[in-house]
């Protein structure tokens, strides 16, 4: 009879993914592009490119704002908030 051999094949690690802290997030002053008060999204000038921020409760009309980010603009990690 003949002896077969089995090989066992780990399966890869995953990466943990990473969670953000309140420590995590960088603050930057943007520019106010518009405010759209229907909808509550408040858009602003981000290093170049016009972003939108959701769920605005309200807005006073000044001409910029402090805006919470972490990640990089473009990558897949990036996100941001309004700073209050």
């Amino acid at each position: 009879m003949e002896n077969i051999e089995t090989n066992i094949v780990e399966k890869p690690k995953r990466k943990k993914t990473v969670s953000t802290n309140k420590e995590d997030f960088k603050t930057k002053v943007c520019k106010v592009i518009l405010y759209n008060e229907p909808t509550k999204e408040l858009y602003v000038v981000f290093d170049g490119y016009g972003i939108s921020i959701k769920n605005v409760e309200s807005y006073d009309g000044s001409k910029s704002v402090s805006v919470k980010y972490t990640g990089e603009i473009g990558s897949a990690n990036f996100d941001c908030k309004l700073w209050v």
